[in-house]
């Protein structure tokens, strides 16, 4: 209902944001020119670090020749940010 929608005391929870799009957005991961998930912003705490690095070598399944340019443009900006 409307009202259970808006009783947000009972409804709602601040949750934290980690996840592939989160990591990849803020640099964390990138993808390479075979589809490769690898690291990209060095993480600046040990539990963040852990997680990209469980993700670190594995496929990206959103790779296709057609987004390729995208993740090669992605992976660029990221690397030269960082330098």
């Amino acid at each position: 209902t409307d009202a259970e929608r808006w009783d947000f005391r009972s409804v709602a929870a601040l949750v934290c944001e980690l996840g592939c799009d989160a990591l990849f957005e803020y640099g964390y991961i990138i993808v390479d020119q075979t589809g490769t998930i690898i690291g990209g912003v060095e993480p600046s705490h040990a539990a963040l670090a852990e997680v990209v690095g469980e993700l670190v070598g594995l496929p990206c399944l959103a790779y296709t020749r057609e987004r390729a340019a995208a993740f090669r443009a992605h992976h660029d900006a990221i690397v030269i940010t960082a330098q």
